[in-house]
């Protein structure tokens, strides 16, 4: 089973040039932590299933003046919160590249309201023992046809 949601936040993430590892870490981790927070909390309103076995993120950022900006500056912050929520939601088991991808970063071309959209394409495979079942396919009627497979 697979499914995509998008949603939007107001804003834009701090740009690593004003909160990176060199400036002050506290601020960084307090930005990423109020992200990931908010991020997580659109991922339950929007209802994105749990335990997902794979998840592809996208992000749009839309800022108020056209301006020369560096994506490598948005995309730690964003690529960490969003693996982070991810985890910490319950919605795929790891933020490894086997579980998660941060797919791309992109700066839309229409100025206006600082926002963030992000848009999440998920995977949810069977677990272990259990079979995904066509529609219209009972339990009983899969059990009569696996025995008509073996006679």
């Amino acid at each position: 089973m697979t499914g995509s949601l998008s949603f939007f936040l107001i804003g834009t993430p701090p740009s690593l040039n004003k909160v990176g590892a060199s400036k002050n870490w506290r601020a960084w981790h307090r930005h990423k932590k109020s992200w990931q927070e908010d991020v997580e909390m659109w991922l339950l309103a929007e209802k994105m299933p749990r335990g997902c076995s794979f998840a592809d993120v996208r992000v749009v950022l839309r800022f108020p003046t056209r301006r020369r900006r560096d994506i490598g500056n948005y995309q730690a912050m964003l690529e960490k919160v969003a693996g982070d929520a991810l985890v910490n939601g319950g919605f795929i088991p790891d933020d490894t590249p086997e579980f998660y991808s941060f797919t791309s970063l992109e700066f839309d071309p229409e100025i206006g309201r600082e926002q963030t959209t992000i848009t999440v394409n998920w995977e949810k495979r069977a677990e272990s023992g259990t079979t995904l079942l066509e529609p219209g396919i009972s339990d009983e009627n899969l059990h009569r046809i696996d025995q008509a497979e073996e006679g």
